[in-house]
Order: C-alpha cells, then sequence, then structure tokens
C-alpha cells in the first residue's frame, strides 16, 4: 500500500498513475478536515482542491477525484462524523489501512481514537454482505448540493454562526494560490485570518523578539532603557541574528550560502561605530568578556564532542601531518614576520600566530556538506578528511595560543614564566581527562532523565574550567581543559551523546550572534591605524602564503589525485570561528590586569589583525570552495546516475 497526503491546489495531476483503481471511501469527518489516501497503484500522485469544511464539500471533492481516477466505488457513512480523516482501501484487500490527521499509519491497532474497528464497520467486506449501494458520482454531487443549502440551518452555537458568517475572510474556506497567480491574490490568501503560515511565523517572531526586551525592562528597567548595559546586548543579539539569516540567504548562484558569522561581525562594528545606533558602546567590559568566554566554552564544547575518535585514528599520519603541519608553518611564518612588519615582540608575534593558524569550521563544514550532499568529493572521502582536520588544527591553534598567553601574563621571573607554559598543558590535558572520567559514571545509568544531567554536568564543568582558571592565573589551562573532557566524555557516551550535542547546538544559536557581535563591537575605528590594517593585511597574506604551500605538500605524496590536492589547499584558506573566540581574549587580559599601555596596544592588534583575517578570508575561501568544487572534485557515480535519471 502507498499512502500520503493531498497538497491543495486547483488542478489533479496523475491520480492513480493513470490506472484504474476500485476504491472503496469511508468519510470520517469532523473540521478541519486532512485528506489522505491510499491504494494499491505504485505511483500515485494527488492533489486536493480545497480543505474539508463539511461533510458535503468533503463528499463533493471526492466525487471529483473518483471521477478522474476512475475509482468506482464511494461508500459514505453519516455516523462516523466524529473522525478528522479520511480512510481510503483498495477493495482487493481485506486489511484496513488508516491513517491519523497527521499522515500517520494507525494500521493493526484494534482501537481507533476511541473507537473500535469492528464497531465502525471499516472492512470493505463488511459493507457488502450489509448491501451497501454504491453511489455513483452524479447522486454524490447531487446529495451534497442538498446537505449545503441546510448548511446554515443545522449550525447551532454561536461560534459556529460567527465563523460561517466570517468565511470570506478565513484562509480555510479558499483555495491556495497556485505559483501561477497573482500577488494579490497571493497576499490576499496569507493575510487571511487566523494568522498562519508565513504570517503567523513572522508574529512569533516579533513576539519573542519583544519579550526578549520586555522582560529584563520589568526587572531591571533602568539597565533595558537605551543607554543601559542590558540595552545594548539585548540589541546587538537581536541585530545580530538578523543580519546573520540575511546574510545567508543573499542567492549566490553556484556558491554556498555566506557564514551567518559574516553578516553578526559587520553589524557589531556597525553598533559599535556608527553615529546615533552605536548602543553597543554602552556594554560593559566586564559583561563583554564573560559573554565571550561563555560563548568560547560552549564552542569548544561543540568540538571536543564533535571530534570523532575512530575517524582520527583511521587516518593517522596523514591528518596529523596535514593539520599540524599547516597550523606549526603559519604559526612561526606569522610570529617570524610581526616582529618586522607590526613590531611586536616574539612572544607576542606567537599569540597572533596561534590566531591566525586555525582554520574556520563555521566556514569550511557547511561549504563542505553543501559538496558532500551533491556528491562531490565523497568517493575519495575529501568532505570528512577535511572536517576532521579543522577540528585538530583548531585544537593545535586554541592550546598553543593560551599556552602562550598564560607564560605572558604569570607572575614571577623567567624560570617561572617557562614553567608555566608546560604547566598550562598538563594541568589542562589531565583535568579535562579526569573530568572526562567522571562523566563516564556520572550521572549513572539507571538515572531517569540521564541526558539532561550529562548536559547540565559538561556545561557546569566547562563554565568553572574556564572561569576558575582565570582565578588561579592558568586562563590557557581551563580552554584546554574543556576541550579534553568534552571529547573523553564524548568517546565513551558514544551514540548517546548525539542529545547533548544537540543541546549545546541550541546553545550556539544564541552565543554565536553574541560572540561575533562582540567581537565586532569591540573594534573602535577610532583606534584603527592605516598602518596596522595594511601591514596587518599583508601579514595575513603572507602566512596564508606559506600554510598554503605547506598543505599541498602535506597532500602531495598521498592517494590523492592533483585536482583534490588543490582543492585541500583552497579549502584550507577560510578564518574566522577561532579568531573570533579568541582574538580578543589578549585584550581582555591585559585590561584586567592593568597592564602597561604598550601591552594593550599589543592585544588590541591582536584584535584588529584578527578581525581582518575574518573580513578578508571567510567571504573568499566560502566562495572558492563553492567554486572550485564541482570543478576540482570527483563526483560519485550514483550522484551522476541519478542526475541522468529522467
Amino acid at each position: 500500500m502507498v499512502y500520503g497526503r493531498f497538497p491543495r491546489s486547483k488542478d489533479w495531476s496523475r491520480v492513480a498513475g493513470g490506472k484504474e483503481s476500485n476504491i472503496n471511501i469511508l468519510l470520517i469527518k469532523s473540521p478541519p478536515c486532512r485528506t489522505v489516501v491510499q491504494t494499491g497503484a505504485e505511483d500515485l500522485y494527488f492533489r486536493q482542491k480545497a480543505a474539508f469544511h463539511d461533510l458535503s464539500t468533503a463528499e463533493r471533492l471526492l466525487a471529483e477525484l473518483c471521477e478522474q481516477s476512475k475509482m468506482v466505488s464511494v461508500i459514505t457513512d453519516a455516523n462516523l462524523i466524529s473522525r478528522q480523516d479520511v480512510v481510503i482501501q483498495a477493495s482487493h484487500s481485506d486489511e484496513v489501512f488508516q491513517l491519523n490527521g497527521d499522515g500517520a499509519p494507525l494500521n493493526g491497532h484494534e482501537d481507533f481514537n476511541g473507537i473500535s474497528m469492528k464497531e465502525t464497520n471499516f472492512s470493505s467486506t463488511d459493507y457488502s454482505e450489509k448491501g451497501e449501494e454504491k453511489e455513483d458520482t452524479k447522486s454524490l454531487l447531487a446529495r451534497s448540493e442538498g446537505r449545503n443549502s441546510q448548511t446554515s440551518s443545522t449550525k447551532g452555537s454561536w461560534c459556529s454562526r460567527l465563523e460561517y458568517v466570517c468565511q470570506c475572510c478565513m484562509w480555510k474556506y479558499h483555495d491556495q494560490p497556485d505559483d501561477d497567480d497573482g500577488c494579490c491574490t497571493k497576499c490576499s490568501w496569507f493575510l487571511m485570518c487566523p494568522p498562519h503560515g508565513r504570517i503567523a511565523k513572522l508574529v512569533c517572531i516579533l513576539v519573542l523578539a519583544f519579550l526578549t526586551w520586555a522582560v529584563p525592562w520589568s526587572i531591571v528597567p533602568n539597565e533595558a532603557l537605551p543607554g543601559g548595559n542590558l540595552f545594548g546586548i539585548i540589541i546587538l543579539l537581536l541585530s545580530c541574528l538578523a543580519a546573520g539569516w540575511l546574510i545567508s540567504h543573499i542567492p549566490l548562484p553556484g556558491i554556498p550560502p555566506l557564514p551567518p558569522l559574516l553578516g553578526m561581525l559587520i553589524m557589531g562594528f556597525l553598533l559599535r561605530n556608527v553615529p546615533y545606533i552605536d548602543v553597543a558602546k554602552y556594554i560593559e567590559p566586564k559583561w563583554s568578556s564573560s559573554l565571550r568566554l561563555i560563548a568560547l566554552t560552549v564552542i569548544l564544547t561543540r568540538a571536543g564532542i564533535g571530534l570523532d575518535g575512530k575517524a582520527l585514528f583511521k587516518l593517522k599520519w596523514v591528518l596529523l601531518g596535514f593539520a599540524v603541519s599547516t597550523s606549526i608553518v603559519e604559526c612561526v611564518v606569522v610570529a617570524a614576520f610581526s616582529t618586522i612588519m607590526i613590531g611586536f615582540p616574539w612572544d607576542w608575534g606567537f599569540v597572533i600566530g596561534f590566531v591566525l593558524c586555525a582554520v574556520s569550521p563555521a566556514v569550511v563544514v557547511p561549504s563542505l556538506l553543501y559538496l558532500q550532499d551533491k556528491g562531490f568529493g565523497v568517493e575519495g572521502g575529501i568532505p570528512t578528511f577535511l572536517i576532521a582536520g579543522a577540528a585538530l588544527n583548531d585544537v593545535i591553534g586554541i592550546t598553543g595560543f593560551n599556552v602562550v598567553l598564560g607564560m605572558i601574563f604569570s607572575d614571577g621571573d623567567l624560570v617561572e614564566k617557562i614553567i608555566h607554559g608546560p604547566l598550562e598543558l598538563v594541568f589542562g590535558i589531565g583535568g579535562g581527562v579526569i573530568l572526562g572520567i567522571f562523566l563516564w559514571y556520572f550521572p549513572p545509568a539507571n538515572l531517569k532523565g540521564r541526558n539532561g544531567y550529562r548536559t547540565g554536568l559538561l556545561l557546569g564543568l566547562a563554565l568553572f574550567c574556564g572561569f576558575g582558571s582565570k582565578v588561579v592565573h592558568y586562563a590557557g589551562a581551563g580552554a584546554l581543559a574543556t576541550l579534553v573532557m568534552s571529547f573523553v566524555a564524548g568517546v565513551k557516551w558514544g551514540k548517546e551523546k548525539k542529545p547533548v550535542a544537540k543541546t549545546f547546538a541550541n546553545l550556539w544559536v544564541i552565543f554565536q550572534p553574541l560572540l561575533f557581535g562582540l567581537i565586532g563591537a569591540s573594534v573602535k575605528i577610532e583606534s584603527l591605524k592605516p598602518e596596522t590594517v595594511g601591514m596587518g593585511t599583508a601579514l595575513i597574506f603572507t602566512g596564508l602564503a606559506f600554510r598554503s604551500v605547506t598543505a599541498f605538500l602535506a597532500v602531495y605524496w598521498t592517494a590523492f589525485n592533483m585536482k583534490e590536492k588543490v582543492f585541500m589547499t583552497v579549502a584550507w584558506v577560510p578564518k574566522a570561528t577561532v579568531q573570533a573566540a579568541i582574538g580578543a581574549v589578549a585584550l581582555d587580559m591585559a585590561t584586567e590586569k592593568e597592564a602597561s599601555e604598550e601591552v594593550i596596544g599589543y592585544g588590541t592588534k591582536v584584535l584588529t589583525i584578527a578581525v581582518l583575517s575574518i573580513l578578508l578570508t571567510a567571504p573568499t575561501g566560502a566562495a572558492a570552495i563553492g567554486l572550485l568544487g564541482p570543478k576540482l572534485l570527483k563526483r560519485s557515480p550514483q550522484d551522476d546516475e541519478e542526475k541522468a535519471a529522467p
């Protein structure tokens, strides 16, 4: 049996595959009715002319359906006007197939919505034994005309009478417009009552946006008014969400959608530097720093859970060499050239080097999945290789950054600073492993709602690592511990980690605009010096040049063909997520520790160059992957066959 729901339309197409079908139709109706069809035809295409709102209308439309599809028998039972379904049963089958209003099959259930199948006499055999007369389509149409004339008199309640009067402005009493209809017809249908479709969704979004501001205002009125800290955060959040959605929906033929983070970053910059809308300048630095750290914790936890230990072990040395070599070479090159171009000391040179050496999963992963869905590179495992490499590449960048930064801001003499770096690694990795093993056994397996406890424990421990490590002056260890802890926990959880990962993905929806918006708002246009922008741009492209050569050489002796090697080199360019997450950390630490103006200046330059790297590489990298992927990667044979099929 094949089952499905009629979409509303003004025309019918290929009903029952053009074949004659002896079908019994049982009407079970109470408004609003969704029509569901089942038949023995192999290729069934069906359309519904209008929604059903009373039994007579249902009979009229089903009669028309039977006439066009040559279904020869229709059985209606007025005693069954208590369901919201239409059940259609092939007469050659003794089995009753029923579907509820949502189109879900209820096969094999003795009781159907409280009514026994025996009582309802659903079987076509039962009807034939009772001698039910099979009505033709003309008699059905005539009978429905008579019932329509009595509709207004049979409606008893005042609510039903009011609905009957207002039918002209209610969408369910009208046909859904076709693509060929004019704009006026479509707009009038969408604006009918009650709100539905996109209009209803828009109303929900607007009410949620209003409540996002109204609830804080009802608690702390002064902070939620223009000029207040919370007002700036709320407007930044809502504006960045809108900007991210807008830029990701810009139609670019042949190119994957632009990453939302690009629009969020630009919106944050505008809300900080454009007069009259510069609400972001009222956000307190302490709040900004804390929110960015929470966002960093969320993205690190997602990255750790998302790491596939089996895939990493399977790819082994090729992946390790590809991810590690490109990171180390770019970091060293940027550190060396920054001492010449920017005037950084060597320790700050490695800070900016580790910031720039990480590729962005937020750009690379969606772009690769876009190609993977079309079948490009799947046979050679290119998307899997690059996605796993991106995660490992980010681990190297974040770990190195935090170790070097911990050494710079550690108190004590030179020996203590040298020891501080290795201690960051020991505490971060060791603490992460211990906490990850703890999450293997807690919460216990027999605890109800285990996934909720897991999510709460993982998030709480991650936040404690992030903020607690700053208190004990080992800030780098906190980020590393968060990453290791989530990875170790995910290895043991296996497939059970999916609900936890989904929760953190939902959290990222909120903290992504906060992170990128606050990063953009941290860049003050008055602090941007032309020489910093110019030299920073040159530094970025210098590092990318060495990175690209290293990436190509790292896969040159592998089994990938030449075009795939070129593509992997191009895909290793975009930067965004890590640069936004850690780009402002150095400036925050310098400000919190009340460092000298020179050190604060270094932190400002690091942030500026990080933002420049996002603006220069994120959109161009996404466009390059989308344009070059179909030209350089081989399409899998199955996708070629599907494409060639009529």
